[in-house]
């Protein structure tokens, strides 16, 4: 098993936010509303409590604008494929989050499906032994054979199947 398939160990970055989207502008309104949201804090003047405002109102527009291009993005190159739509619309939807499983969890995932089949197999051979051993043996669905019994067979010859028409 070791030589086909070795034990690899991976490290994968579990960050959720994926900003890969966002355009220049609206990483820079998200800078810029960081930097009043930071003024506003140190100084609490009315004048930067309304920029930080003016900031945050601008930076949620632009990020939702940009958000929005880049599905419309998506959607165009999708177009003709259902299945890569479909995967778009999920991603817009957010009907199905990402999934992230350290090798801890990979491990304890494939030894519990390991278990259940294991288990499983084993009821299935349990219940298949109990049900032969409650069965009389004389006891058979089409009852005892009372014809001829085929212990003794002769041998077929080539002219024997001629005759039969199967040559």
């Amino acid at each position: 098993m070791d030589q086909h398939a070795p034990v690899t160990h991976k490290v994968k970055r579990r960050g959720k936010n994926n900003c890969r989207w966002l355009s220049l502008e609206a990483r820079a309104a998200k800078q810029r509303r960081r930097r009043l949201e930071r003024r506003y804090r140190r100084t609490r003047t009315a004048s930067d409590k309304r920029a930080y405002d003016a900031a945050v109102s601008a930076a949620h527009d632009s990020i939702m604008t940009s958000r929005a291009e880049c599905f419309r993005e998506q959607l165009a190159e999708a177009q003709g494929d259902h299945r890569a739509t479909w995967r778009v619309a999920n991603r817009l939807l957010h009907s199905k989050p990402s999934t992230y499983y350290s090798d801890d969890d990979c491990a304890r995932l494939s030894s519990t499906f390991s278990r259940f089949f294991v288990d499983k197999l084993r009821r299935i051979g349990d219940t298949v032994a109990a049900n032969l051993t409650s069965l009389s043996p004389t006891a058979s669905i089409a009852g005892p054979h009372s014809g001829p019994m085929l212990d003794d067979f002769s041998p077929v010859t080539t002219a024997a199947v001629q005759q039969l028409g199967y040559s």
